[in-house]
């Protein structure tokens, strides 16, 4: 479920994907905040389709306010960005 104060993407069926939330600890494109990135995994797309508006936050608090209540979280993995903390299923 798309928490309410996210907007959907354009022309994207919710039951044809599957979102994710990314959180980030001062990424390159935003090395003063906490940043959480949504995309979607959409059935029939080759890659994901990336939100055009991150949230930012003070905190790793703050960045887990924005992700949706009742997700699976996945730690970063060996492989990915360095900046990436987390994921939100």
């Amino acid at each position: 479920m798309i928490s309410s104060d996210w907007p959907p993407l354009d022309g994207i069926d919710p039951q044809d994907a599957l979102t994710m939330w990314t959180i980030h600890d001062r990424p390159l494109d935003y090395p003063n905040a906490w940043v959480v990135k949504r995309c979607f995994i959409v059935r029939g797309y080759t890659d994901p389709v990336m939100d055009v508006v991150p949230r930012l936050a003070v905190s790793l608090a703050e960045a887990r306010s924005f992700v949706p209540w009742g997700l699976f979280c996945q730690p970063r993995q060996e492989g990915d960005d360095p900046f990436i903390v987390e994921t939100w299923f």
